[in-house]
């Protein structure tokens, strides 16, 4: 009877452990720290129900004798002692008890080593995929403000005019890049690493081409509106200066590019909002929208 209640105790014990350090390394590998260390030590007692069935047993036996009384087999009438043979020496005593203990304890230890391997390597693997989207989503960030900041400077508009003009080839290739990078952001099937890797290609290349052109492809009078266009809004872009003489220059400077250089509306807001300015009545040349934006300058 002993032997079979061991058994049953093993058999459950190395299931109930198994089981105990499937939950208690899904939570750790989730950094669900306390739950796994709980459930890890609760699982001692288990352990040692399945290392040491003796004790256990016993005490079921000694709790069974205490409350029910003796059995038959303690109460019974000792036999007579029988004559001592000698063993038969071709006979092998095998102890299964002690070979399933064995085999159990190697199998529960090799399970719990393969599944703390495979969380570990799955922990790896997520905090290394988190850190590279992290380095992505900063990059693709990156290019976002410093084209925020272009589209927001008017000046700077008027310094790099075919950064704003979408009949250049650079600045086409810039604004798909954008949308691509945007749409890759959020789709999870997409390759995003690519995207980043061409917008910032991308954005290199037109501005790079637009710092060498500067306002060197318009001809000599349009050059000339746009120079004097600059010193206009730096006039009005002085908050020092008087009220009145800030918002004619506003309104004279934006004449003189109105048909010559397509400003980004977000230029325009931005104007008006730092200079706290009334906007013309007309209606400046859309460009393409930002994804996103920085602080404004």
């Amino acid at each position: 009877m002993h032997e079979q209640l061991q058994w049953i105790l093993l058999v459950l014990g190395n299931m109930a452990l198994i089981s105990i350090a499937v939950a208690a390394f899904a939570r750790m590998a989730r950094g669900e720290t306390g739950a796994a260390v709980s459930m890890l030590l609760g699982a001692v007692p288990i352990a040692g129900v399945v290392f040491f069935p003796e004790a256990l047993t016993g005490l079921l036996h000694d709790f069974a004798g205490t409350f029910l009384g003796p059995n038959d087999a303690d109460t019974a009438t000792p036999s007579p002692p029988q004559p001592k043979h000698d063993p038969d020496p071709a006979a092998v005593n095998i102890p299964w008890g002690t070979i399933v203990s064995g085999a159990g304890l190697l199998l529960t230890l090799a399970a719990v080593v393969a599944l703390l391997y495979f969380l570990h390597r799955h922990h790896q693997r997520r905090v290394k995929d988190q850190l590279r989207r992290t380095e992505l989503e900063t990059r693709h960030d990156q290019v976002l403000n410093d084209y925020a900041a272009f589209v927001t400077d008017i000046l700077a508009v008027l310094d790099r005019p075919a950064l704003a003009d979408i009949t250049v080839a650079e600045t086409v290739r810039l604004i798909h890049a954008l949308d691509a990078a945007r749409d890759a952001r959020t789709n999870p099937g997409a390759d995003y690493r690519a995207a980043v890797t061409e917008l910032e290609i991308a954005w290199k290349a037109a501005d790079r081409h637009a710092r060498k052109q500067g306002t060197d492809l318009l001809p000599a009078p349009e050059r000339r509106a746009v120079k004097q266009a600059r010193l206009l809004l730096t006039t009005a872009l002085d908050e020092d200066g008087n009220s009145h003489e800030r918002q004619l220059a506003y309104r004279r400077a934006m004449r003189l590019i109105e048909d010559i250089i397509d400003v980004p509306k977000e230029a325009v807001a931005e104007l008006a909002n730092t200079t706290r300015l009334s906007l013309p009545p007309h209606e400046t040349p859309q460009t393409v929208t930002l994804t996103k934006t920085k602080d404004h300058r």
